[in-house]
């Protein structure tokens, strides 16, 4: 870890701890600590801590350590598979880490918090509210391992860049509800791990800089693309076209493209709704998500040249849909048309996605619903 989150101090007074557990999460729902907490109870087994306290924490645990064994499982697959030593580092100490999480997992004793288990941004604050001045907080707040192995757990799964420490977290309440109606926790996992996946790209290439940079607009709008087209890929044969677009339009409008980018700095909030509301009445979410994955795919194949070619067209495409559903001005609509009608891409995307695979895209892109503009505007 980045940050030495393992530390766990036993000094300080024992009479004045808050025990943080299961069956008191929600009382310390604004903290970091408690939402990734949270966020892994979610994720493992679709129970969410904050609507329900767990007072017996047995069963819940059981289904979590079968997911960290899954996970370990699959990080000794990746290994094997690693040549690079640089890579086979990293692995080895994500395996390390997963090993860390079981353990704690596997244990109740009490442990005293210190500041290393919140980020910098609110740590200073809460103890000020909860302690006054001269307290530290190894002696306002203490938990179980087990919590402390959740909150990892938690971290795990949602960081989006290690050497920034960002996460990504949402509200999971939206899901629990569409998902305990529709899909199954699996479903979840799958949506979920897709945006994630995105913004992890996203963060690293932030990072890196160069000529294959995705501008913001760009970003956010294939993301709002790629989480409506999961949605359909989730969904798909299970009902008709027009129940799963009702569907995915009410999740969008309750809110569950509300995403939070979590860092020691502060939280950064995503709220995709009427961008996400834009595509998918353009009908042209596949389009974008085809966008994204082949970004993802010749940037971890170290394809950085053709990851360029497909980076433009990005930027054009997305930037422009994005301005639309900002101003609601045809006019980046039309230019975004015309420049693919036009061939201005064709030279670059056949180069990047093949003859077929280019005239594939295309012709989704140019199947978007003007009636759905014209609706807009009304």
């Amino acid at each position: 870890m980045s940050k030495d989150r393992r530390r766990i101090s036993r000094r300080g007074s024992e009479s004045s701890a808050v025990l943080l557990d299961l069956n008191n999460l929600m009382e310390f729902r604004h903290l970091s600590f408690a939402r990734f907490v949270r966020f892994a109870i979610v994720y493992a087994t679709g129970e969410d801590p904050f609507n329900k306290p767990i007072d017996n924490p047995l069963p819940i645990l059981d289904d979590v350590k079968g997911l960290v064994d899954s996970l370990m499982s699959d990080v000794e697959k990746r290994y094997e598979k690693v040549g690079n030593s640089r890579l086979k580092k990293a692995v080895e100490a994500e395996k390390e880490e997963l090993e860390e999480i079981l353990t704690k997992i596997s244990s109740d004793q009490e442990e005293k918090l210190n500041t290393s288990f919140f980020m910098d941004y609110e740590f200073k604050e809460y103890v000020r509210i909860w302690g006054g001045r001269g307290r530290v907080v190894r002696d306002i707040l203490k938990a179980r391992s087990y919590v402390l192995g959740l909150y990892e757990l938690g971290m795990y799964l949602t960081r989006i860049a290690r050497g920034e420490n960002a996460f990504l977290l949402v509200e999971p309440n939206y899901y629990l509800h569409y998902y305990n109606k529709v899909l199954d926790i699996d479903g979840f996992r799958k949506f979920y791990l897709g945006i994630r996946d995105f913004m992890k790209y996203h963060e690293e290439i932030q990072r890196q800089g160069g000529n294959h940079k995705l501008g913001e607009t760009a970003f956010l709008t294939l993301l709002s693309g790629l989480a409506i087209d999961k949605l359909f890929e989730l969904l798909r044969g299970k009902h008709g076209y027009d129940q799963i677009y009702s569907e995915i339009m009410d999740l969008v409008n309750n809110g569950a493209l509300v995403l939070h980018r979590v860092s020691e700095s502060g939280v950064t909030t995503y709220d995709l709704t009427n961008l996400a509301k834009v595509v998918l009445k353009m009908r042209v979410a596949d389009a974008l998500a085809d966008i994204a994955k082949s970004l993802q795919t010749y940037h971890s194949g170290g394809r950085h040249d053709v990851e360029n070619y497909v980076a433009n067209l990005a930027n054009i495409i997305g930037g422009n849909i994005f301005a639309y559903a900002i101003g609601k001005d045809l006019r980046h609509i039309y230019y975004t048309v015309r420049s693919i009608v036009a061939g201005s891409f064709d030279e670059d995307m056949n180069k990047a996605l093949g003859a077929e695979g280019w005239a594939k895209l295309k012709s989704k892109l140019l199947s978007m619903k003007v009636v759905a503009w014209q609706k807009e505007l009304q």
